[in-house]
């Protein structure tokens, strides 16, 4: 069980710390963390950003976990870690894909990232 919820801390990290760089780094500014139920995030000021730029720092997160669970993976592969773990670590990225990019609440990853994607179809950059 420790290294299920190791792998989840590593991708949860990952991923919101790469909304926080990604925001940063374009202009915008950091608020805090926030805590609904089991779920975990980050409160952005975007205001400043392009819809182009606020559109990377909605990706930026799942590119992360991405990446993140090829690297734990590589690792399993190279003899690092057993092959269970890249196994979590692929499951688990994939399941937050389907939490982050489904239609289930209107202010997760995905719905920021179709709303601004909206705004930039009809001419607001």
């Amino acid at each position: 069980m420790i290294p299920v919820l190791m792998v989840a801390g590593v991708l949860i990290l990952g991923h919101e710390l790469a909304h926080i760089v990604t925001t940063v780094l374009c202009g915008g500014r950091f608020q805090g963390l926030v805590f609904k139920g089991f779920a975990v995030g980050v409160k952005l000021d975007v205001t400043p950003l392009s819809v182009r730029q606020r559109i990377v720092t909605g990706w930026a997160g799942i590119v992360t976990e991405v990446v993140l669970a090829s690297l734990i993976a590589a690792g399993a592969f190279g003899g690092l870690w057993p092959v269970t773990v890249a196994l979590w670590a692929v499951g688990l990225a994939g399941f937050d894909m389907l939490l982050n990019f489904g239609p289930w609440w209107a202010h997760n990853d995905g719905a920021r990232i179709r709303a601004w994607h909206r705004e930039l179809a009809a001419g607001d950059r």
